[in-house]
């Protein structure tokens, strides 16, 4: 299990034609768009999978969900129909990641980590199948070193 706390900038833009043909039968659909911008804290709880791909090279699988809290909501140029806007600025996420660790030695590694997030929907659009909503989605990339301060038993 891995959690950890992430602080990153989010947001979705998307735009729907009016689809209305003028005929008598008319199974188009309204205009619609808007654009969001946001900032969120991140809580990311995964179930994760290390395993060992050639000598030092690791890789990690991982999937989980989080709780997301939105420290910075900006709405703009959403179309009428879609008013008044009242999404949540609390929701829960869903990730996965994967990623590859490189030992330098027992106790000291670098790692490339790659994490997908899909959060809340902060817009739809109507259609004939149904209604297609629009949430946000983060691709983020980390780098970092591990060091492991555990010492290391002496052997009698």
């Amino acid at each position: 299990m891995s959690a950890r706390i992430k602080y990153y900038e989010t947001g979705v833009s998307f735009y729907k034609p009016d689809t209305h043909g003028g005929s008598w039968i008319d199974f188009g659909s309204d205009e619609s768009y808007g654009s969001f911008n946001g900032a969120v804290i991140c809580v990311p709880i995964d179930v994760k999978w290390e395993f060992r791909i050639y000598k030092n090279l690791g890789g990690s699988l991982k999937i989980g969900a989080a709780y997301t809290m939105e420290s910075k909501s900006n709405y703009g140029n959403y179309s009428a129909n879609l008013q008044p806007i009242d999404y949540p600025n609390q929701y829960g996420s869903i990730n996965s990641g994967y990623g590859l660790n490189y030992f330098i030695n027992k106790k000291l590694a670098v790692y490339l980590d790659f994490e997908y997030y899909s959060g809340d929907s902060k817009g739809f659009s109507d259609n004939l199948l149904g209604r297609r909503s629009y949430n946000v989605e983060n691709n983020l990339v980390n780098f970092a070193v591990k060091y492991n301060f555990k010492k290391d038993k002496a052997i009698n």
